[in-house]
């Protein structure tokens, strides 16, 4: 999903999302105005990218030129982010095949010690975060996140999966840091993690998934009546 449209729809509809500039090809600076909006540290990111690959963190302006290129060789057009504060918490969003729509528990993200973000390497190497399912939560913001991302996937105008990207801000704001159209899927992923937690096994999630892919072809191919 385009991070850049990702997060104009969103905010557009009232939802809190990080604020950003986006460098398109040709552009390597941000003006002053920008640098002052944004504050330090900063995350470089390509826009249409996932699993953090080309994702810089910029402590000091002098290094932002070597992050954008090193986006760049992901993507022609990047995004310079403001950092978010708070906990890192994910909700899956799932399409049944009778059309219903049902969000997941939510997982949060605790990263080792020697971890200081939730980079390519924490997230594919042993031992670089723990995951808490479900995150320990209330109830109501529990509530908040899950009926959020059900209106993420509606206002994005998702199919069979999403999984939403959170901030939980310390005032208790759910932020959308980014969304994942197609997440990491294998039995160790957090998408399929949340789902059974839920008691839906892998085998069982692949299986809905398909037949609400089929039954999706059925209604577009069935006549108007």
């Amino acid at each position: 999903m385009d991070k850049e449209y990702t997060k104009k729809l969103l905010a557009g509809a009232g939802l809190a999302v990080a604020d950003g500039v986006v460098l398109r090809t040709g552009r390597t600076l941000l003006s002053e105005d920008e640098r002052t909006r944004l504050g330090l540290p900063v995350f470089v990111k390509p826009a249409r990218s996932g699993s953090s690959v080309g994702v810089s963190r910029v402590d000091s302006w002098g290094s932002l030129p070597a992050a954008i290129a090193s986006a760049r060789a992901d993507d022609c057009k990047v995004l310079v982010e403001q950092t978010l504060h708070g906990r890192e918490i994910d909700v899956g969003v799932l399409e049944l095949p009778d059309e219903r729509i049902e969000a997941g528990p939510p997982l949060e993200i605790r990263l080792a010690p020697h971890q200081s973000v939730f980079d390519y390497q924490a997230k594919y190497t042993d031992g670089g975060a723990v995951f808490d399912i479900p995150a320990r939560l209330d109830a109501e913001t529990t509530a908040t996140l899950r009926a959020t991302a059900l209106r993420v996937f509606e206002l994005l105008g998702c199919a069979g999966l999403l999984r939403v990207d959170f901030f939980l801000s310390p005032d208790g704001t759910p932020v959308v840091n980014e969304v994942n159209t197609f997440p990491g899927f294998t039995v160790n992923s957090q998408f399929p993690q949340m789902w059974a937690e839920a008691g839906l096994g892998y085998a069982d999630l692949l299986d809905i998934l398909i037949e609400t892919a089929l039954r999706r072809e059925e209604r577009r191919d069935a006549p108007a009546r």
